[in-house]
């Protein structure tokens, strides 16, 4: 049986720390730099990266975040209801939602321009049936919901602000999510620039991302080695310049977990040169064999989450003899900004 004391990646952190705003500009956010081979850590900035990878393959999540975020009342009381737009939508509108508060099977949630029906009641996400439909709920999120930032972030920004705080330059892909692949909120179409002039070339996967990134850890995902599932994609040219930039000595970089989440979910795949989709539960925690990649780049997460685990999975895999405990406590030193808007690691 799998074993995994989440205590172990339990950390205090002045709540100071928690970045509200993203870094201006994107990429003059902080960078840890934890080199696992001598054992050394630095700190530089995001910005420095086209010298601290060059030559590499840069690997990031091309999903794009859609405010899925709506406020609304049942039996007369405030709720917010998280739309789990990354599970897709039925054409009748039935969809998968989050809510602050009990809701009963069969009752009503009223929202902008309708109403949610209760189908299913589950401990951590419930089945709703938006009453105009797929096409009309697309609307409804468009004009009236809100940007899906973590609750530990106070933002006094407007809803315009938001939309474009929370989501990142790599965001071209029509396969939606309920929260950003925070890595890549760092990077800026100079950093890009910067980034290509130092040979270091690029290439996107997706990963919708949803419950099985952000929810918390519950003993049932340690005994199943699973997370809730998350749909994936990797086209046919991505698993192509892989290969070649691997078969060309060249380092593929993951930006942030989602990345390393879907590369590893179509490793097999990959070792053909042939794209692929489908949904992936991986958990990843340590005793770990990673087949990809070989540089991660990430933010710091909150205490107890899959990320942590994941990330000292392949601090492990690279042979560091640190926890990541003990490099957030180096960053907590520095004063580095942690969570969805805050500074990030590079770990190689």
């Amino acid at each position: 049986m799998a074993t995994l004391d989440l205590s172990d990646y339990d950390y205090t952190l002045p709540p100071e720390l928690i970045a509200h705003t993203p870094a201006q500009p994107r990429e003059s956010a902080r960078l840890l730099v934890y080199d696992t081979s001598g054992d050394r850590v630095d700190f530089c900035a995001v910005a420095d990266l086209p010298s601290l990878i060059p030559r590499t393959l840069l690997v990031h999540n091309d999903t794009t975040v859609v405010p899925a975020r709506l406020k609304g009342t049942v039996r007369g009381l405030p709720i917010e209801v998280l739309v789990l737009v990354d599970q897709g939508v039925a054409d009748d509108g039935t969809v998968r939602v989050l809510v602050n508060r009990g809701v009963k099977r069969g009752e009503e949630i009223s929202v902008p321009r309708g109403l949610f029906v209760v189908l299913e009641n589950h401990e951590r996400s419930m089945k709703v049936r938006y009453d105009g439909g797929a096409a009309a709920l697309a609307m409804l999120l468009d004009t009236h919901g809100e940007t899906p930032l973590p609750p530990y972030i106070d933002s006094s920004s407007s809803e315009a602000v938001r939309r474009t705080q929370y989501q990142t330059v790599f965001a071209t892909s029509a396969a939606t999510s309920a929260a950003a692949p925070t890595a890549s909120l760092h990077f800026t179409p100079a950093l890009l620039n910067a980034l290509e002039a130092a040979d270091i070339t690029r290439t996107a996967i997706t990963l919708q991302v949803g419950l099985g990134t952000f929810a918390p850890v519950h003993a049932d995902n340690v005994e199943r080695k699973a997370l809730h599932e998350e749909h994936y994609f990797v086209s046919r040219n991505t698993a192509s310049v892989i290969a070649a930039s691997r078969a060309a000595g060249r380092s593929v970089v993951g930006v942030g977990t989602t990345v390393v989440r879907t590369l590893e979910s179509a490793k097999a795949a990959l070792a053909q040169g042939e794209g692929t989709y489908g949904t992936t539960d991986l958990f990843i925690f340590p005793p770990y064999q990673f087949t990809y990649p070989d540089i991660l780049m990430t933010n710091f997460h909150v205490p107890k989450s899959s990320l942590m685990c994941l990330v000292q999975a392949f601090i492990n895999h690279k042979g560091g003899a640190r926890h990541i405990t003990e490099l957030y406590q180096a960053a907590i030193v520095e004063r580095m900004r942690f969570f969805s808007f805050g500074d990030a690691m590079l770990i190689r």
